[in-house]
């Protein structure tokens, strides 16, 4: 969001709007298709990132993230590693 920011205010419009859509295309990838897999997809995605050390979440439903939504996130995550560290 900070480089997101910092494009606008250089009036570098393009670049901004291309990153913003990476951006919408991570979030989209993280928190999923389903509202229940909010949390356990941001949590699962902060784990892939060696932020947390687990992606156990307190509701039990949002725990059931499926693999294909798991494998999705970390594919997100390590294609766009460079711009979250």
């Amino acid at each position: 969001m900070k480089q997101l920011a910092a494009r606008v205010d250089a009036g570098d419009f393009p670049g901004a709007h291309r990153l913003q859509f990476t951006l919408l295309d991570l979030f989209y990838a993280v928190y999923g298709q389903q509202v229940s897999w909010w949390v356990a997809g941001q949590k699962y995605a902060l784990k892939h990132m060696g932020i947390l050390g687990s992606a156990a979440a307190r509701v039990a439903a949002q725990q059931e993230l499926p693999e294909s939504q798991r494998a999705a996130i970390r594919a997100a995550i390590d294609a766009n590693r460079d711009l979250l560290f």
